[in-house]
């Protein structure tokens, strides 16, 4: 049925996004340093960019609102 072509279609991109970001991904150590780091500080940052990925997404949570950036992921995962 075409339903479930469309919902197996839509599994499939972001299965693809993920092993993408699993391509770029850092590792375990390059994680738990600034984790670390976070944790034993006096006063630690309230939240704390692990890897390329979490620093673009900060930045574009702080500039682009919600809906519009729930789009532009839609819109990477052919969600539209």
């Amino acid at each position: 049925d075409s339903a479930q072509r469309e919902y197996a279609r839509l599994i499939g991109a972001f299965a693809a996004k993920v092993d993408e970001a699993a391509a770029r991904g850092i590792s375990a150590a390059e994680c738990a340093a600034p984790v670390i780091e976070a944790l034993e500080a006096r006063k630690p940052r309230l939240r704390v960019p692990v890897g390329p990925d979490a620093r673009r997404n900060l930045f574009l949570r702080r500039w682009i609102s919600d809906r519009r950036l729930d789009r532009i992921v839609s819109g990477s995962l052919g969600w539209r």
